[in-house]
């Protein structure tokens, strides 16, 4: 893979942020005068950004394949995101995975080699994790790219069907995979 413009992504991922809360806010309030007195009082709101990357693959809080526990993984991150959505309302918060995902655990790389072969059409953990801990985006990592395409694309189907919008730019083919013409 090429990158381009090195600042597109995160200029990407800010004006995404913008405009989901533009979307995502409230209706504009009349102006002052037709505004009811307890309106004129709240003079901002509270926003909360929250981004995970490099999970790779800790779904479970318990290492399946040796017993150890896992102190990072998404089930901590499902407590912690709960309480914050809790104290500062759902709308007003924003939470984003920026990747590396799926690449790290025996489990979640069986899962993504079994779906590849045909032997499973089940959704990975990792993404099931991303749609019922509720994310609002995912943005894919270098790992993402450890597995064939097609596989990928198919999880991020999965993803988008289910809510999570998955976000990339400044993505190019490199002309090494001859499956894509350089360019794609």
């Amino acid at each position: 893979m090429k990158r381009l413009f090195p600042w597109a992504v995160p200029a990407f991922v800010l004006f995404l942020i913008v405009l989901f809360f533009t979307f995502r806010a409230s209706p504009v309030f009349p102006p002052a005068a037709e505004r009811p007195a307890e309106q004129e009082e709240q003079a901002s709101t509270e926003v909360v950004i929250l981004t995970t990357t490099d999970i790779h693959g800790k779904c479970w809080d318990v290492n399946l394949l040796t017993g150890q526990e896992e102190k990072n993984n998404l089930l901590r991150i499902s407590t912690a995101v709960r309480q914050i959505r809790q104290k500062y309302g759902p709308e007003n918060v924003l939470l984003i995975d920026n990747g590396d995902l799926f690449q790290g655990t025996q489990v979640s790389q069986v899962q993504l080699q079994q779906r590849s072969a045909g032997i499973s059409n089940d959704p990975p953990a990792m993404a099931v994790c991303l749609k019922e801990i509720g994310y609002d985006a995912f943005v894919p990592g270098n790992h993402e790219f450890n597995f064939e395409w097609d596989n990928m694309r198919g999880v991020y189907q999965w993803l988008e069907e289910n809510g999570v919008p998955v976000l990339a730019a400044n993505i190019c083919h490199d002309g090494s995979d001859p499956a894509f013409a350089r360019g794609d």
